[in-house]
């Protein structure tokens, strides 16, 4: 009896440590660990851009043109509706991670943001991710968070377009 017990143990343990070589032999294993969130006021002056949008475009970095992007993974072009901070562009693209372990943000298409975005540390362009305020301004869990934003940031500045343009 204790030669079979002695034997289920060795198996268990040699597909224990085979599964944990695997694990910290995989290249894209990420953990997301974030630091506690700035105020909202914290989070615009640290940003270099804070702005409210819809996503319009939301796809793939082509990962052999942008080896250096390694981290971001996705790139959103945005609809600008509202402008705290940066560019008063109608449109603008973030980078963002895959999602999950490795602090990407997930944007769907026609999704309305509040996003805090940051330049520095990236060959090009705007980043954002899980560890900074970004808010998806329609999802329950968000939704407060966003306008307890929203009232802490003031009115920002509205950026017109076309749809909203009145002609004589």
């Amino acid at each position: 009896m204790k030669k079979i017990w002695a034997r289920k143990a060795a198996v268990f343990e040699g597909v224990a440590i085979s599964i944990g070589l695997w694990l910290f032999s995989c290249s894209n294993l990420y953990a997301c660990s974030c630091a506690p969130q700035p105020t909202p006021q914290e989070a615009l002056r640290d940003a270099d851009a804070v702005f409210r949008g819809t996503a319009i475009q939301v796809g793939d970095v082509d990962m052999k043109e942008n080896a250096a992007l390694l981290p971001m993974k996705k790139r959103i072009v945005l609809r600008v509706k509202t402008v705290w901070k940066g560019p008063h562009e109608k449109e603008l693209v973030v980078l963002t991670g895959a999602g999950g372990g490795d602090c990407g943000f997930g944007f769907v298409l026609g999704g309305e943001y509040l996003v805090y975005a940051h330049v520095g540390g990236m060959p090009s362009g705007y980043h954002t991710g899980l560890c900074t305020r970004t808010r998806d301004v329609a999802w329950l869990s968000d939704r407060q968070n966003a306008q307890e934003d929203f009232q802490a940031l003031g009115p920002g500045t509205p950026i017109a377009t076309v749809e909203s343009r009145r002609f004589p």
